[in-house]
């Protein structure tokens, strides 16, 4: 499948954050998630995509493994 897009996360310089890297490598859903410490309190943020060709039965499949 060809890539038509992506996904960003934008924060502003003033917060600390890391990139959380996640065990499997998916090429759908294009998805990406960071630690965000704001004061001495610590959020994880994330963003998911998917495309409206990928059939909705794969994808919570996917999502079935994470909850």
């Amino acid at each position: 499948m060809q890539s038509r897009g992506g996904i960003a996360i934008y924060i502003n310089d003033q917060f600390e954050f890391k990139v959380i890297n996640l065990p499997m490598k998916l090429v759908q859903p294009e998805m990406a998630f960071i630690e965000v410490t704001v004061g001495k309190i610590k959020i994880a943020v994330g963003v998911l995509y998917r495309s409206p060709l990928i059939p909705y039965n794969k994808y919570s499949t996917i999502h079935e493994n994470w909850v």
